[in-house]
């Protein structure tokens, strides 16, 4: 699929209203056929209100969704029918219906009359670690694992253009890179993938073409991988040794080691703190699952709803997103401000990697 013909999908002026509230306006975007679009910015930032106009899910307000430029809302219904049936859409929340794993995997293809590869099903399962899953009830599977089966059952539908929001959300790190591998081989078969993430060090690995968001608006890509940027995004990446005491995976940095889950390698690596996933308070949390670091706080951005607050403890720097309301409570308190993180905020990676 997707080899001899490219879809050409455009944005025009694209605008969504919902009420009195313009959550995007006059937004123009030319997705790059047969490569990997990224839609990247913080929560809040219009990302999945894109993906969703661009896929034809919702209808927009104002401008256009051209597909071959031919406007997507004014051909006729079958036409729209057929065209997005060349489509998929793997969605942040994944929906099945009641059976097993392969139950939900084959009812698209019989739905569609496709013919059933066995061969196709076991290899995409295989890449994912799910073979061993397919008989299972879906409802017992995890989070991570309901988020890669319905990667298989959208890709079992062979699309030329495959929509994807927040695709690794649940993934821990070996799951994240299986995904991220395999949609970079459908992607080189000639295919299109649109994907959301409000993960940098993804965008950095997956990203052909890149869109920044920031409150609905396009902030211009720009070249070289420009991450001090009117963007202005925040990014906790940090290289440590892996350690493993008692049974449990910690990664040094300079004098701390920091609770990691199961990395699924050894060695050095490079770790990706998400800076949603912090928690900032005036007192220590304290949690077996948790890191808490007591930082003083050197400086702090205006992200529009959220504020982006840096700390420093002993030399390491971190990011943390937390509401403006909260900012406002603890911006006059004395003395550091803690911040606390679970090892399941933490994605790592082997130091050598991109």
């Amino acid at each position: 699929p997707g080899a001899e013909y490219q879809m050409k999908i455009e944005l025009v002026r694209i605008g969504r209203r919902v009420g009195k509230r313009w959550l995007m306006r006059e937004l123009s975007f030319l997705f790059q056929e047969g490569a990997i679009n990224v839609l990247l910015g913080p929560n809040g930032a219009g990302k999945t209100t894109l993906l969703r106009l661009a896929a034809t899910l919702d209808k927009p307000s104002e401008g256009e969704v051209l597909a071959d430029g031919r406007s997507l809302w004014r051909v006729t219904r079958s036409e729209l029918r057929e065209i997005r049936r060349r489509w998929a859409f793997v969605f942040q929340s994944p929906l099945f219906l009641l059976g097993t794993a392969e139950e939900n995997l084959l009812f698209p293809l019989r739905l569609r009359g496709e013919p059933l590869s066995r061969e196709r099903i076991d290899r995409l399962c295989a890449g994912l670690d799910l073979t061993r899953k397919l008989s299972q009830p879906v409802f017992t599977l995890s989070g991570g694992e309901k988020q890669k089966l319905q990667l298989v059952r959208a890709l079992l539908l062979k699309p030329e253009v495959l929509f994807l929001d927040e695709p690794a959300s649940s993934l821990d790190p070996l799951s994240l890179r299986q995904v991220e591998t395999l949609l970079r081989e459908w992607a080189e078969e000639g295919n299109t993938v649109i994907l959301s993430t409000h993960n940098i060090a993804q965008a950095r690995f997956l990203a052909d073409r890149l869109l920044f968001l920031q409150e609905g608006r396009r902030v211009d890509d720009l070249p070289e991988w420009g991450w001090e940027r009117p963007f202005n995004w925040p990014e906790n990446l940090l290289q440590g040794a892996l350690e493993r005491q008692e049974g449990e995976w910690f990664l040094r940095v300079g004098e701390f080691l920091l609770r990691v889950p199961d990395p699924g390698f050894r060695g050095a690596a490079s770790a990706l703190v998400a800076p949603e996933g912090i928690v900032v308070s005036s007192q220590p949390l304290s949690s077996s699952a948790k890191n808490s670091l007591p930082c003083r706080i050197l400086s702090h951005r205006d992200l529009g709803e959220l504020t982006a607050l840096e700390g420093e403890t002993g030399g390491l720097r971190l990011w943390a997103l937390l509401t403006k309301s909260s900012w406002a409570s603890l911006k006059d308190l004395q003395g550091p401000l803690f911040f606390t993180f679970k090892a399941a905020s933490i994605k790592l990676f082997p130091k050598e990697s991109p």
